[in-house]
């Protein structure tokens, strides 16, 4: 795993796998940056409350604005798996919770010509209060979370540069409601029939 990520043993299987783990700050460096929301503070003379996250979202695009969405997730459903991954080759991508929920996060590096590193796979549980940064050109997979339906606020440039890049996988990768193991056939095999979409730069086709 090039000391990326965990390996694990499949429960069906001795072959090595990708074994999920939680997600920290330390864990996650490789791939982006993880912050922790703050406390919920009583503002505008007791009728709100704000709970901040410092964020310094980088851009590689002189031309971009920063776009704000709102991202309603839910949990996927017994047995769903990934179909593909994406990444942003010229900004870094945050997730910021709305409400408490448990974030489930699969990510890869990107070789020196942008394809997915498979050697860097590695797959994260979050826990409640936790924000998550991509870096820029970092694999991701569609979030989704453990437990809960739940509310994202995303930050994201955008401009006149390529916005965004997708692999479809071949066979989708086993996700699991809660923490597990994904076995290395799998990664291989979804890894080996992936073909990198580079020109998607329409807004609206986003899965992440």
């Amino acid at each position: 795993m090039n000391g990326i990520g965990e390996t694990g043993q499949d429960a069906n299987s001795s072959t090595p796998g990708v074994s999920w783990r939680p997600l920290s700050a330390a864990a996650f460096a490789p791939y982006g940056r993880v912050i922790e929301v703050g406390a919920a503070a009583v503002v505008n003379e007791g009728h709100a409350r704000r709970r901040d996250a410092l964020l310094d979202l980088e851009s590689r695009d002189p031309t971009a604005r920063l776009c704000l969405a709102h991202f309603a997730v839910s949990p996927r459903p017994p047995g769903a798996g990934i179909a593909g991954l994406e990444c942003h080759p010229f900004s870094a991508q945050a997730f910021l919770p709305l409400e408490d929920c448990a974030p489930l996060v699969v990510v890869a590096l990107a070789r020196e010509d942008g394809t997915v590193a498979a050697g860097t796979l590695a797959a994260f549980v979050g826990r409640h209060g936790q924000a998550i940064v991509y870096g820029p050109g970092v694999w991701h997979a569609p979030l989704t979370t453990a437990d809960r339906p739940a509310g994202f606020l995303m930050a994201v440039w955008e401009g006149e540069r390529e916005r965004l890049r997708q692999v479809r996988l071949g066979r989708p990768l086993p996700l699991p409601g809660r923490p597990g193991i994904v076995g290395a056939a799998a990664i291989a095999s979804f890894i080996r029939s992936a073909t990198n979409d580079r020109s998607d730069k329409t807004r609206g086709q986003e899965g992440v």
